[in-house]
C-alpha cells in the first residue's frame, strides 16, 4: 500500500514538473513583453484609477481612455524616439564611412589637450576606442534585437 502511493507521488509529481516545463518553454519568447506590460501597468495604474473615477459607471471606456493616453504619451514617443535614434546612428555611420570625420583623429585632440592640463596622465586613446568599438559591436545585435522583440510582442 504504501509503495503504490510512493509511485502515485513520484509519477504526480513527475508529471506536473514536465507540464510546467513545457509552461516555461510556451512562455518564453513572450518574458519581456509581460515585463515591459507590467512595469508600463504600475506606472499607469493611478491614472487608470483617476479615469475609472471621473467615470464611475463606464469602467471599459475608462479602460479604453487611459489606454489611448498610454499609447499617446508612451508608446509612440519610443518609438518616434528610437527611429531618431536609428536614423542618426546610421547618418554617423555613414559621414564616418566617408571619412569626413574621424572620431580616432578627435579623441587623439582631446587626449593631446587634457594632457597638457594634467601632465601625469598618459591615454591611449586608440585603445580605448578599439576596445569601445569590438564592446559595442558585439552587442549591438543583441540590443536591437531584444528592443525590437519586445516592442513586437508588446503590439
Amino acid at each position: 500500500m504504501l509503495s503504490s502511493r510512493i509511485v502515485e507521488y513520484v509519477f504526480f509529481f513527475g508529471f506536473m514538473a514536465v507540464v510546467g516545463y513545457l509552461v516555461w518553454l510556451m512562455f518564453t519568447p513572450f518574458i519581456s513583453a509581460l515585463a515591459l506590460s507590467a512595469i508600463i501597468v504600475t506606472i499607469c495604474y493611478p491614472l487608470h484609477e483617476y479615469v475609472k473615477a471621473r467615470m464611475p459607471r463606464y469602467p471599459t471606456l475608462a479602460a479604453l481612455g487611459t489606454t489611448a493616453v498610454v499609447l499617446l504619451i508612451v508608446i509612440l514617443p519610443v518609438f518616434w524616439l528610437t527611429s531618431l535614434l536609428v536614423s542618426e546612428a546610421v547618418s554617423i555611420y555613414q559621414v564616418a564611412e566617408r571619412g569626413e570625420i574621424t572620431v580616432v583623429s578627435s579623441a587623439e585632440e582631446f587626449a593631446d589637450y587634457l594632457e597638457r592640463f594634467i601632465p601625469g596622465v598618459e591615454l591611449s586613446v586608440t585603445d580605448y576606442l578599439q576596445q569601445a568599438a569590438e564592446w559595442f559591436a558585439s552587442r549591438i545585435g543583441a540590443v536591437f534585437a531584444g528592443t525590437a522583440s519586445t516592442i513586437f510582442h508588446f503590439s
